[in-house]
């Protein structure tokens, strides 16, 4: 995979409050987002 510096996936690890709205906000603006 080559990569051009742009993130496309993000790792979200924890699913508390901030968790969940960190993935939530991340999730709407367009990005990937994997939550453990």
């Amino acid at each position: 995979m080559k990569s051009d510096g742009s993130i496309s996936r993000i790792g979200v690890v924890g699913a508390g409050n901030m968790g969940a709205s960190i993935a939530e906000v991340m999730a709407f603006n367009g990005y990937d987002v994997v939550m453990k």
